[in-house]
Parts: structure tokens; sequence; C-alpha cells
């Protein structure tokens, strides 16, 4: 790299999923003292290409050599083909980022078998430390070379539930080495009147000579940045850079000319948090500014996002109890300074190396992940398969011993070997929430949040909001899907648009203030489904699913805003009748009570009341208010004959499912509600059951019913 710096490519991540003309390629594109390699637009996709010896790559190619080098080392270590992989990436990735993620590893012969989070893996392998079946409140702090994450999680046992998400995806380390370059490149002006970020050779020694001083300051209170014969004198001669550098120093040096920026609605309790951190800020059209920009008031950055995630995690920071240090840039005594001042120093975990802790924590839940592996042609199949879909073999389910390599049945829980073996597997599962909200473009502009931030996933129903047709002469309804928070939401940035679609009416006459439902759902992978259906009886309907291969398309083709010729916007609609509100948590009940609680049912109930969920569908599918009133009776009156005086238990577990409630406390709702049913199942004594029934009454009466929440959102879940 000394002879070619122009080939030292560097903070590739950062490029993943973004089109070229986005802000932050561009400031990378301009940046030439810390990217010393070009980067261009792609003229066929106008995604971002890298020039290296002399070709072009898009930051998926350059990310898959890196995957096929790892998987290369990894196959020459254990002496066998490695065929699959779970990669970790950043919470704070967008699915287009997860998408091209992907790619690279496939491109690189791996099956990807799940993306996961960083902090998410990370927590993972702390967990296995910590853990215990008591509920756990843990919070990542995860501070690497590029990007800055935090998340919040429940740990319970084997059971991960995360409630919060926050970060900065241009907030790293290397901007602290960045920081370092920049004095020497300072102190070299200031001695020599040369300007040593002209000379690229320098500059990529100067970087590998930072990065040591950095870790240097980690351990000690000084560091000297030491280049030989670096600088060109005006007199012809070469000149030593040698440059000595404080601790204290380098946390006060300066990165940019810019402001910082924390964008929240809440910008009172952002303005008091800056005033506690001592920071110079000021109110934003989006949040708080502040100057300047140093390191230390990056890392006060950091702990205004964590405070923030906390917040919006209906959480105290009293409530964390253990804060886990992910990162390299962890090691910085600045922030660990920080992080102990903000939630106590005995909080701070440090028994995993925070460079290794996330790459052993998507170990194991490589391991956790159930699936059939063909033993033919080495393709992953659903659990459901019996035959292979890579090259049609049979196939039996079967969970192989990481340990010795036996077969055993898939739901084992320990190795069957007759040699003994007895390997335990790992059965730990987990939940994640949305970073961001999601929702569609409505008339004027608007941003019209369906799913809610912190919402968790996969979500078990799709999420569905009413609008209204707005215009007595469309023709195609427009529908824009969108990922932002609000605050931050720019009609024109296409890091934020998933998708669009138009609702084809295809010369159907629709008068204004027709209702159209648009329901949205989210998988375990973090991808949307989006269904557009039109409520007059015509059936009409589009679907879209939020994947970037498929919706590239289709977006180019949709190029329409709202009230374009292409189609005209809806605009919101009040929320659903009483009775409808009824009939559809009734009908959510019946498939409660036979997928849970069906012991409880007698000989053919079942099948009434499949039969009445039948009914109702048709009743809101006409609007026939009567009918679907008569239906929710029936249902209600069928439940409560059979199920007696279970009949509360199955209703607060519907009511554990209001997404305003606390996450612990719907966990803790849901759990006592299966310990009491599986209590009176095996006949336990009232005494045993009544401290547990008391319990579960203070937590219901403690939140909102969750018929009030639906109405309030204007949301229904089906």
């Amino acid at each position: 790299m000394r002879t070619s710096p122009q080939d030292l490519v560097i903070s590739v991540k950062r490029l993943m999923g973004l089109p070229f003309q986005h802000e932050n390629v561009q400031a990378m594109v301009k940046d030439k003292r810390r990217f010393t390699y070009i980067i261009q637009k792609d003229e066929k996709t106008d995604g971002v290409r890298v020039k290296l010896g002399g070709e072009l790559f898009s930051p998926t190619d350059l990310s898959a050599a890196i995957l096929r080098k790892m998987k290369e080392d990894a196959e020459r270590c254990l002496g066998e083909p490695v065929t699959h992989a779970v990669i970790t990436v950043p919470a704070y990735f967008s699915i287009a980022q997860k998408q091209a993620t992907r790619d690279a590893g496939e491109a690189a012969g791996l099956r990807v078998k799940k993306i996961l989070d960083e902090p998410s893996a990370a927590a993972m392998a702390f967990g296995e430390e910590l853990g215990g079946e008591d509920m756990q409140t843990l919070l990542v702090y995860d501070l690497g070379g590029g990007t800055f994450d935090i998340s919040i999680l429940y740990l319970t046992g084997e059971m991960f539930e995360q409630v919060g998400s926050e970060g900065d995806m241009w907030l790293g380390g290397d901007d602290f080495d960045q920081a370092i370059l920049n004095h020497i490149i300072r102190e070299v002006k200031r001695e020599y009147d040369v300007d040593l970020s002209a000379d690229a050779k320098a500059m990529i020694r100067l970087k590998r000579e930072t990065e040591r001083a950095k870790k240097t300051l980690s351990s000690a209170n000084s560091a000297s940045v030491v280049l030989e014969s670096a600088v060109a004198g005006k007199d012809g001669d070469r000149y030593d850079v040698d440059v000595e550098i404080s601790r204290r120093q380098f946390e006060d040096l300066p990165i940019s000319d810019d402001d910082l920026e924390v964008n929240w609605h809440n910008t009172a309790q952002l303005m008091a948090w800056c005033q506690d951190l001592k920071l110079n800020a000021k109110v934003t059209g989006k949040g708080v500014g502040f100057t300047p920009d140093t390191v230390r008031n990056r890392v006060k950055k950091t702990i205004l996002l964590a405070r923030k995630a906390i917040m919006e995690a209906e959480l105290d920071p009293a409530d964390i109890q253990h804060v886990l240090m992910v990162g390299g840039y962890t090691a910085v005594p600045l922030v660990q300074g920080m992080v102990e001042e903000e939630f106590g120093a005995h909080k701070v975990r440090r028994n995993l190396d925070p460079m290794s802790c996330v790459a052993l924590g998507a170990g194991m839940a490589a391991e956790r992940i159930l699936s059939l592996i063909c033993p033919n042609c080495q393709h992953s199949n659903d659990l459901e398969a019996r035959q292979c879909a890579g090259c049609q073999a049979p196939l039996v389910a079967r969970r192989q011993c990481p340990s010795c390599g036996f077969q055993n049945e898939i739901d084992a829980e320990r190795c069957a070997n007759p040699a003994g073996c007895g390997h335990q597997f790992k059965q730990m599962s987990s939940t994640h929430v949305l970073a961001k909200p999601v929702g569609i473009v409505i008339e004027s502009d608007k941003y019209s949040v369906i799913i809610p931030k912190g919402t968790p996933f996969p979500t078990p129903e799709p999420v569905i909001k009413g609008y209204r047709t707005s215009s007595e002469t469309q023709k195609k309804i427009y529908i824009p899907f969108y990922q932002a928070e609000i605050t931050e939401f720019d009609l024109q940035d296409y890091r934020q648009k998933l998708g669009s679609s138009d609702l084809d009416l295809q010369g159907h006459h629709v008068p204004a203030g027709t209702r159209v439902d648009v329901a949205v759902s989210v998988d375990s992978n973090g991808l949307f489904d989006i269904t557009a259906s039109l409520q007059d009886g015509s059936g009409k309907k589009v679907h879209m699913r939020c994947d970037p291969e498929i919706n590239e398309g289709m977006t180019s083709a949709v190029q329409g805003g709202p009230g374009d010729s292409l189609g005209d916007s809806l605009s919101e609609a009040s929320g659903p009748p009483e009775w409808e509100m009824r009939l559809r948590w009734s009908m959510m009940t019946v498939d409660l009570a036979i997928s849970r609680y069906d012991w409880l049912l007698g000989s053919g109930v079942a099948s009434r009341l499949r039969d009445l969920v039948a009914q109702g569908e048709g009743a809101l599918k006409n609007g026939e208010s009567a009918k679907g009133r008569q239906t929710e009776e029936a249902i209600d009156e069928l439940l409560k004959k059979e199920m007696g005086g279970l009949y509360m238990l199955i209703q607060c577990e519907m009511i554990a499912s209001d997404s305003r409630r606390a996450p612990g406390q719907r966990n803790e709702i849901i759990g006592l509600v299966r310990e009491i049913a599986s209590d009176v199942r095996a006949g336990a004594s009232p005494s045993r059951l009544e401290p547990k029934i008391i319990r579960l009454v203070e937590l219901i009466k403690d939140g909102p019913q969750a018929e009030a929440t639906a109405r309030d959102k204007g949301t229904v879940l089906v």
C-alpha cells in the first residue's frame, strides 16, 4: 500500500446499500484525507463503485472478497468445507444495507442463514456468562471503527427480547484516529509550511502511526507519532515527523468544523441532557445541535443516544443492570470513564473481549439455528421439508451434534450418542424491535406511521391502518413506503424510501372517501410485507415485499408522487367502528384459544369456533354491523361456556399484546398466564394459584386496555 495508496480501501461497510447521490457517500468522496481510494457513480444503477487496481467494484463485491477470505481461513482451520453463515451488521443498518450484506455472503459462496444485529450477538455471548433465570436488563454499548449502536435487551434464561435501539451510522472510532491525523497535519504545516495531506504515500504511513498512537493512549498518558523522512522541505531536504500528544490533548482534539446533532421530537429533554453534560447546545429543526465537534463531544453524543434509547424503551437509567462494552474503541479511557459515570462502574461488564464477543455471539446463534441440511448437496431446507429444494433428495429431520457429529432427533435437548457425548443443545431465542417506525406517504406529503418504533418483530400478525381515497376520479392509488423517524423524515431521501406501488383501479369507479386498508407485517429478518386492499367489496388489492432486489424495478417504474398523473394519494381515515373492533378482538381470541388452550375445549367446539370466525370475516368484508355484533356475542358466549373461569386468562394474554405496555411487563403477564393455566391443568390447589392471580390482576391494572390502544391508533391486529 505504500506504493499505491489509492488501493487502500477502508470503511467499505459505510457504502453498503447506498446510492451514489446519498449525502454520506458524497461526504466520503470529498474527504480525500481519510478515503484515499476513488469512489464513483455506477451509471447503470446509480449505485456506488470503488476503483481498486484499475478495476471497478461495488461495495458488495469488496465485502464478498473479505467474506471469501474468511471462508477459506475457516476451512483451513476446520479441515472441512464451510457452506453456511450467520453475518452480523450494525443495529442501524437499513433493509437495503442488510440485503447488500446478504448478497455479499451469497457471492462469497455462503448460504446466509441469518443477518444478526451486532449488539444482539454480543448480548448472546455475554448472556452465556451472566446466566440465571431471573429477568435481567442489558444495555449494549457498541463503539466500533465505523458505527455506534445502542441496544437494550431483556434476558430471561435463554430468551432475549430487544426493547430499545439507537445509534449513529457515522460515529465511530475511526473519527478518533482522524482527529490525531489532522492534528499531525496541522503541526507539520505549522513547523515546515508543508501540507502533508498532499502526499498520498506519507498519509498511508501516517494512518498506521496514528492508529498505533491511539492504542498507546489507552494505556499511557502520552504517545509519539514518528515518521522518518516524511516531509519534503522547500529547501530540498527531507525531515522527520516527531509529534508527541498527551491523552488529555487527544480527548479535546477537533474532528470537523460541523455541528454535532441529535434528532428527536422531545427537544426539551434533549436540551436538559445537554445542559447536564455541559454541552453548548441549541434547538434545531429536528432536535438539538451542539459544538465543537471534538473527541470528547463525540463521546458525549453517545451518552445522549443511550439516554434517548432508555427513555424510548420506557425505562430509567437505574433499571439497567448490566452495560456490555463492545467494539475496540470502548478501550479508550475517555469512553470507559463516561460510561462508568453514567451507569456506575459496578454495572460495566468486561468479562469478554470487546473485539471478539460479537463473533462469539454469532457462532452461538449459528448453533441455535434449526434447519435441514441436505447431506447430498448441503442445501439448507426448511424444517418442514421432506425433499431437498436443491437436489430433490429425500430428507429426514435430524440435528447434528457439533461436538461429536451424531445425528439426533430435531427437537433433542441433549446429544443422544450411545457413546455418551451428552452435549446440551442451546435453545436461546431472541426477538428484536424496529429501530425506526415504518409507514406510507399520504396527501400533502404527510408521513403516516403504521408500525411505531420499538415494535417487536417478527410480528405475529399484520398491523392494519385505514385510509380514505381523496379524489372522485382516481384511476390509481399511489402508495410509497418509508422507514424513518418522524423528526428525520425526508421525502427525497433514498435511504428512507423502501419501495412504492400503485393500486390500479382498472376503470373501477371509486368515490372519494372510499376506505383503503394498508396491512404491514415484519418477518424475522426485518423485511416488510405490505398489502393495500380496497374496502368496497371489489376485492382489489396490491401486495409489495420490501426486499431491495424486488423493489428496485418497482420503485424506478413508479417515480410519481402524491397527486401526479400516475395516481392520487390517500388521506387519513378515522378508526374502525366499535363493532368491528370488538369482533376482530373476539376472532383473535378464538385463534389463541384453539392454538394454546385447546385442552379446555370440548369435542367439536374448535370447528364451531372456526365457523363463527368465517361468519365474522364475511360481516367485516360486507360491512354488516348487525351480523358482526351477533357473531362477536356468539364467540364470547361459547368461549365462556367452554373455558369457565379460565376465560379470564385468555383475555389477560390478549391484553398483554398492547404495544404501549412495557415489554418486560408484557412478558411477565404472558408468563403468569401460562403458569396459572399449567397449574390448573395439573390440578394445583387454590393456595398455590392465589398469589399468581393477585400479581396478574395488579399487572393488568397497571397498563391500558389493548382495545383502547387499537382504537386510539386507528390500527387493528388481525
